[in-house]
């Protein structure tokens, strides 16, 4: 399903940023919750994967939310009077699997954040994994310091979704 919308106020973008942050805030207050709680034996269990890539003089941003059943795909482009495109599909189990079969969550729990791109005309890319017990986020991580190939290379596979969606999207 291919959608073109075209938004011309100032409220719309307010209203979607508003609804993002509290969902993802939301998420994380929940993270603190859960910790406060205990585990689930030590077994968490991946309820979705969002992947966002915002910044740039032109006011770029792509989100790419995947679950077990779905992904949606959104991207927005504030220099071409807020120009959104969204695509969304039912997800396959073998696509759920290889997102979430290699990523160890506890490797995620000792990302550190890098320093935020958007000053000098980059963007972010920041990845929120959500689970049973909680989210973990982290943003433009930095691997030189704490290097992590199998983590490297699960972003790459989220990344490459990012970029078939976008096409998907067009």
């Amino acid at each position: 399903m291919k959608i073109h919308l075209y938004a011309t106020t100032a409220i719309t973008n307010k209203l979607l940023y508003g609804l993002v942050m509290a969902l993802l805030s939301g998420s994380c207050s929940g993270r603190q919750a859960a910790e406060k709680q205990g585990g689930n034996n030590g077994k968490e269990r991946i309820r979705s994967v969002i992947y966002t890539n915002a910044g740039g003089g032109l006011g770029w941003s792509e989100t790419l939310v995947l679950s077990a059943d779905s992904v949606s795909y959104n991207t927005l482009l504030a220099a071409r009077n807020n120009l959104k495109t969204a695509f969304s599909e039912k997800n396959t189990p073998q696509q759920w699997a290889a997102i979430t079969g290699q990523l160890d969550l506890e490797s995620v729990k000792k990302v550190i954040s890098g320093a935020s791109q958007q000053p000098v005309d980059g963007t972010d890319q920041t990845y929120t994994i959500i689970t049973g017990q909680g989210a973990y986020r982290f943003m433009n991580p930095d691997f030189k310091t704490h290097p992590d190939t199998a983590l490297e290379k699960w972003m790459l596979v989220v990344d490459r979704l990012a970029a078939t969606y976008h096409e998907k999207a067009r």
